[in-house]
């Protein structure tokens, strides 16, 4: 079982998440130019932070209760706060990625007296510092 951690705050959160982007991350960039000689220059550098994590579950899988999603709606009001994020026994120091779309929710069935219990499919989107 894994967990994000803000101050004293912790949601768990299921290891049966998808993780789509686990191993797009090129922790390596390079840069290639022609000098004005027609030389080839290569420059190669090793990026520090910036990793994207996506944590995606479905109407199958992997869900939150909207107790849980609300806390995490509630972490996602401060921008600047690093979060400590447990998944499949790797600890990661992430942030909610809002540019794309921090939390997507939707009730795995729609209740007219929703409860803290109920169920949501959540995507989460966060980036590595």
């Amino acid at each position: 079982m894994g967990s994000l951690t803000q101050g004293v705050t912790v949601v768990p959160l299921s290891d049966d998440f998808d993780f789509p982007n686990e191993f797009t991350w090129e922790p390596i960039k390079q840069t290639k130019s022609y000098s004005i000689t027609g030389a080839m220059l290569v420059e190669v550098g090793t990026r520090q932070t910036g990793r994207m994590i996506t944590l995606q579950g479905s109407d199958a899988y992997a869900w939150v209760t909207r107790a849980q999603l609300a806390t995490l709606r509630a972490m996602a009001e401060n921008p600047a706060a690093d979060m400590t994020l447990l998944f499949r026994g790797v600890t990661y120091t992430v942030r909610f990625d809002y540019e794309a779309g921090a939390i997507e929710a939707r009730p795995v069935a729609d209740f007219q007296d929703p409860q803290p219990t109920d169920y949501f499919a959540v995507t989460l989107r966060f980036y590595e510092t």
